[in-house]
């Protein structure tokens, strides 16, 4: 095994490569933070081509280098029937990947209805040849049920009636990697299981009404549960700055057979990004993770140099921000597209928060603003610092987790330790919760 990928790993990080190595189907939970996203991209890094990786959004695929999982099992909107859905995916390339693919990750597994988790076992079984969960397909989830929940259905992931069946480990990530004060992640885990206690409550009420400008000049990106808030207030505050406006519009490099609906559904989010000096922005890919500048990292544009904008970021950091290129792959195109990599930041939706870090931000935790579970758990679990954190309201009602989500964790934490057998030894059958949780 490649020590270079795991030499900072965890002993919970690394119960997970060695469970894979056995080849055993986990599933990697625990909070925003921990580390999840780092294991499957080491997994993915250490068995290669043997791994398909998929995400249930888009922006997760895309910061995995993988495709969505519609995409990758060839099946739409997943809608259909599993016969028709069958029948459609023998005429296509996605029925190699289901027939050769040996280990299968689908990420942000808590955006996956149950539904569609059994429609796609069902469908591997078909293809593959094997009565086994997805054909025998060793299966990597990733994703916290305590998190904003799916959207078509009433229901949970791990409610179908193939996850147990599916599923050999649980391995709980209890380490918060994103938040450094110990404090801090307290406050988060107890936010993340629906609690708030008096102390808490005077924590988040002291982070009401503070002064959000940093004497660099830098504004904490304002979370927002609607759209369209976020774009009134980000084309509002670009049109205030003075000066002349830079524009820069995507650049597509296509091979194979493609259509303007696909090319346009993957360049919407940055077809053309208008900057000014004085843009509050943010970085929108890790493109240098050891120096500092990665995926959340805040800043603010100083100048445009040889065309290219400069800016200044939170860490103190001063970078020139150059053209940066991500691909997308399906069954009959390739596409190729260059950007920079940076987006308006005054303001950002809480949904597509999900995943990355913050410097600074400022949210409302109102009940009519917090409408859904685990929403101010995940606006508030952004940011790395409570000094980075800004609130223009709060109310002890916003804070709240879905009962059946809570409980699912709960049964992991009833899970018998001494039961556990050793995960580099022989495994049963039986399904083992590896975890342990804060109070």
């Amino acid at each position: 095994m490649n020590n270079q990928y795991i030499k900072n790993m965890n002993e919970k990080q690394l119960s997970a490569i060695d469970a894979v190595k056995d080849g055993k189907n986990i599933f990697i939970t625990g909070p925003a933070g921990s580390g999840k996203s780092y294991v499957v991209n080491t997994i993915r890094k250490l068995y290669g081509r043997a791994v398909a990786t998929t995400s249930t959004t888009g922006v997760s695929a895309i910061q995995l280098s993988g495709k969505t999982i519609h995409s990758w099992a060839g099946i739409g909107l997943g809608k259909d029937k599993v016969e028709k859905m069958v029948k459609d995916i023998k005429k296509t390339k996605a029925h190699s990947r289901w027939k050769y693919t040996k280990i299968l990750i689908i990420d942000e597994i808590s955006m996956l209805s149950p539904e569609l988790f059994d429609k796609l076992s069902e469908i591997g079984k078909q293809l593959r040849g094997v009565d086994k969960p997805f054909g025998g397909i060793q299966l990597i989830l990733a994703g916290d049920f305590l998190q904003l929940p799916v959207i078509d259905s009433a229901k949970f992931c791990f409610q179908s009636e193939n996850w147990d069946k599916s599923i050999d480990y649980t391995i709980y990530l209890d380490k918060i990697i994103r938040q450094k004060n110990k404090e801090f992640s307290k406050i988060l885990e107890k936010v993340r299981l629906g609690k708030c206690t008096k102390s808490m409550k005077e924590f988040f009420l002291s982070r009401c009404g503070l002064n959000q400008i940093f004497d660099d000049g830098i504004i904490p990106t304002k979370l927002y549960s609607k759209n369209e808030a976020v774009d009134s207030i980000n084309i509002t505050e670009l049109d205030k700055l003075e000066g002349n406006c830079v524009s820069y519009r995507v650049q597509i490099d296509t091979q194979g057979r493609t259509n303007e609906y696909l090319i346009n559904n993957y360049i919407k989010n940055d077809k053309i990004i208008n900057l000014k000096v004085g843009a509050q922005v943010m970085l929108t890919e890790n493109i240098d993770i050891d120096a500092g500048f990665a995926n959340g990292s805040r800043g603010i544009i100083t100048k445009f140099e040889e065309g290219l904008p400069v800016v200044r970021f939170k860490s103190g950091l001063i970078k020139t921000i150059e053209l940066f290129e991500r691909t997308f792959e399906n069954d009959e195109c390739l596409i190729r597209k260059k950007q920079i990599p940076l987006r308006l930041a005054w303001a950002i939706s809480i949904h597509k928060s999900q995943g990355i870090t913050l410097d600074c931000l400022v949210t409302s935790l109102h009940k009519e603003e917090i409408f859904e579970y685990s929403m101010a758990y995940v606006a508030l679990s952004r940011v790395k610092t409570a000094e980075g954190l800004f609130l223009d309201k709060f109310s002890r009602s916003s804070i709240r987790s879905h009962p059946k989500a809570l409980e699912f964790y709960e049964n992991l934490k009833n899970t018998k330790q001494e039961d556990k057998p050793n995960i580099n030894g022989n495994m049963n059958s039986k399904k083992i919760a590896i975890c342990r949780f804060t109070d």
